[in-house]
């Protein structure tokens, strides 16, 4: 018993003694957790500090800072906001927006500063901002944050021009390139910076330690090689004008060292010759004879005023039966549109003469090779240069040639023009699509010129299935030398210009894959940075620097192809608003988009222009209605279309009907059935309007091509022939034209017109010919 009581008493003892020991432990554990809540709800010094500097100068109504609010902060701080100090403390401060700071990103950042002070803060933004420079990775965090933060809209894709300049000035002042690139955008008006050139320019600074250095080859974005070659440019002008200028002034002395014979002959020498030099007295003679050349275009404009003159802007108003015309009253087609009629005095017929043609002699006996046809033709923006494509799937380019007429202003419509032949590449090959099993040829369908910003050309061309855009520019090749040094040091090669010139084409980009039907259009915007493509049913809308990726901006492709009723024929951007574009269909219609209202133009979307016809059909008129090119004007106030049997000019403000219409093919109406079972009937002619909208064009069959006056009835035939007819008196009324010896294989397909002088460039077959006025 006493046992059995001891074990009882022990066990008493042990379950007291853990009873104890779990009340102890308990307590402790209800310790921690009292001294945990007092941490979480009593704050610290810092924290509190760091509150009340925020509630200084928060904004009661959003419980943030604003602008004002910030510019405040850093003034009391010390701190200039914009200095590469208010640029960290945003950093640190994670803010996502320029100009707002929250509460949370206010209080957290401070706190991992651990500063509450203004003095405090400043010293230490000062310190991360050496450290930053001396670590590269802190350094591109900071770099790659900033594009971000300055960015504007949801995106984030791009930023203004201006601010993105300034903001390299902030987080790259050794980078050497900085100011440069700054007064090229400044330059080259160019408005924005997307996120890959901003990230490229960090590479592009640290790799890049001269400009020789760079190569053209590699996968840099367009712009960093306008870039260079402005750069180049920019050393090779400073360089000349150096030698120009110590040439000068060698001249001046040699002028002013001869012993004077008297100190007042000396006094009056020093006055006549100083600070001029050959060069100055050369620029003087110039403006001179200019101001005379200006005094005598004005005395002719004022003698002429009472006359129109090439070269003034239209004032298109539609046709009016109730207000005759002076063409019409004096037996003028029915195609002439406007004018007052009166005693105002006629409008001179333009006269166009043949002035060059390119391309081989034709041998009636020798057909001509299928891949020497050339297939596109087009200026660039300013019309010194010219480029064709052929069937062969290459570009020929040509250059103005002023040298027979270097007295005259190259802008003067009256000066004589001249192209020569400047170079030529392959732009595309015969290939062979093996999920479709058909060959891709290699003809040139479109070709379009981007705005220049240096030296080089860049180009977009297309086939059926594949755009590329093309860099076409002149280099001059170095050769290597080991210049002799001293004995045992290693000789390191200088590169040495060989003084030739090489031209070089090379493909920048190339954006396929994207089009299931034939690529029949291509057009650049005007922001010089995006372009469309067209094929049958889709268009594409592009960046130029991603050649991987595309939107789709128009698809009228049914769920059932067996309910397909129209195809898209033509679609081009209008030339100063950058949102608007307009595309054709089969059907006649001219459709205008806007892609601020829609990212997806359907049909519904967008702005019709079509022309209701009254009367009888013809049993082809749904073939002859298909509308096979569109332009705007150059001030994009009009539209011209071309179909197979008329030429129709728009306005884009009045949709409901043209404002003229000119019947082109009235004289083959009675050989349509002819033409169908030739196929001639889906031939697609070009249309062109002037750079001042006073004169259209277009092409027909037998070497003909027809030029239009807009504001009057004159009618011109030309001939795009070697040999050309004797001149016929002037007229008014269209000519006559025998349909049936019309040769139905020599057709004027492709033609445009200069930008700003009087001058055209037409095709036909293996040949080009420059027209000019």
């Amino acid at each position: 018993m006493k046992k059995q009581k001891g074990k009882a008493t022990t066990s008493t003892t042990a379950a007291s003694t853990s009873s104890r020991k779990r009340q102890s432990a308990n307590k402790t554990v209800d310790l921690d957790d009292r001294s945990n809540k007092s941490r979480r709800t009593v704050p610290p010094k810092l924290e509190v500090a760091v509150t009340a500097w925020f509630e200084k100068y928060r904004d009661p109504l959003t419980d943030s800072m604003g602008p004002s609010a910030i510019q405040s902060f850093c003034e009391a701080a010390k701190i200039d906001p914009a200095k590469v100090e208010g640029l960290i403390l945003s950093w640190k401060l994670e803010a996502g927006t320029m100009g707002l700071i929250t509460r949370d990103q206010f209080v957290n950042g401070l706190m991992k500063l651990d500063v509450s002070t203004g003095p405090a803060l400043k010293k230490a933004l000062e310190n991360m901002w050496r450290e930053i420079q001396q670590d590269p990775e802190q350094h591109f965090a900071l770099y790659r944050w900033a594009f971000p933060f300055c960015a504007e809209g949801e995106a984030k894709k791009h930023v203004d021009a201006e601010t993105a300049t300034q903001m390299l000035m902030l987080v790259l002042p050794q980078s050497p390139y900085v100011a440069s690139f700054a007064q090229f955008v400044k330059d080259s008006n160019i408005k924005f910076i997307s996120r890959d050139q901003w990230l490229c320019f960090w590479e592009f600074s640290r790799q890049i330690k001269s400009m020789d250095d760079y190569n053209k080859n590699e996968a840099w974005p367009i712009m960093f090689d306008d870039f260079v070659d402005y750069t180049l440019e920019k050393k090779e002008t400073a360089a000349a004008s150096t030698t120009t200028s110590a040439t000068s002034s060698t001249t001046t002395t040699t002028t002013t060292s001869t012993p004077p014979k008297s100190k007042s002959k000396t006094k009056s020498k020093g006055k006549k010759h100083s600070g001029t030099t050959p060069i100055d007295d050369h620029k003087s003679v110039v403006v001179k004879r200019h101001k005379r050349e200006e005094q005598m275009a004005d005395t002719s404009k004022r003698s002429t005023s009472a006359s129109p003159t090439v070269g003034t802007p239209p004032s298109v108003t539609p046709p009016s039966s109730s207000t005759p015309s002076a063409a019409s009253s004096s037996g003028g087609s029915k195609t002439t549109t406007g004018g007052s009629g009166g005693s105002t005095p006629a409008k001179a017929i333009m006269e166009w003469r043949l002035n060059q043609v390119f391309g081989g002699i034709e041998n009636p006996n020798e057909p001509i090779p299928e891949a020497d046809i050339v297939s596109a033709v087009q200026f660039d923006c300013t019309g010194e240069y010219l480029a064709a494509g052929d069937k062969g799937g290459r570009i020929v380019m040509f250059k103005r040639d002023d040298t027979k007429d270097k007295s005259r202003n190259r802008s003067d419509p009256g000066c004589k023009v001249e192209f020569k032949f400047c170079q030529e590449f392959q732009s595309h090959v015969l290939e062979f699509d093996y999920l479709k099993s058909m060959d891709i040829e290699e003809k040139i369908n479109k070709i379009r010129f981007l705005h220049r910003r240096s030296e080089a050309h860049h180009l977009l061309t297309t086939n059926d299935k594949t755009i590329k855009l093309w860099k076409v520019f002149e280099r001059k090749p170095k050769n290597f030398v080991k210049k002799p040094g001293a004995p045992g040091c290693v000789q390191v090669p200088h590169p040495v210009p060989t003084g030739e010139t090489v031209k070089m084409a090379t493909a920048r980009s190339i954006y396929s894959n994207a089009h299931n039907f034939h690529v029949h259009s291509i057009s650049v915007n005007s922001d010089q940075e995006t372009f469309l493509s067209a094929d049958d049913l889709r268009i594409n809308l592009w960046n130029l620097t991603h050649s991987d990726q595309t939107f789709n901006i128009v698809d009228i492709k049914p769920s059932n192809l067996e309910e397909l009723s129209e195809v898209i024929t033509c679609a081009e951007f209008h030339p100063s608003q950058c949102s608007l574009f307009a595309y054709s269909t089969s059907k006649g219609v001219i459709r205008l988009g806007d892609l601020r209202q829609s990212s997806l133009c359907d049909p519904g979307t967008s702005k019709v222009f079509e022309q209701v016809e009254t009367g009888n059909r013809s049993f082809f008129a749904d073939i002859t209605v298909s509308i096979s090119d569109l332009k705007f004007s150059l001030d994009g106030r009009y539209m011209v279309s071309r179909d197979f049997m008329t030429l129709k000019l728009w306005d884009i403000n009045m949709e409901s009907h043209p404002v003229k219409v000119v019947h082109v093919h009235d004289y083959l109406k009675a050989k349509l059935a002819e033409l169908y079972e030739s196929e001639s009937i889906f031939d697609k002619f070009d249309c062109a309007i002037n750079g001042d909208s006073s004169q259209m064009m277009t092409g027909s069959y037998g070497r003909l091509f027809r030029s239009f006056e807009i504001n009057g009835s004159n009618d011109t035939l030309l001939h795009a022939n070697r040999v050309q007819p004797k001149p016929t008196p002037k007229r008014v009324q269209p000519p006559t034209i025998n349909a049936d010896s019309l040769d139905l294989a020599r057709k004027v397909m492709h033609l445009t017109y200069h930008p700003s002088l009087n001058l055209m460039a037409v095709t036909c077959h293996n040949n080009l010919f420059i027209f000019t006025s």
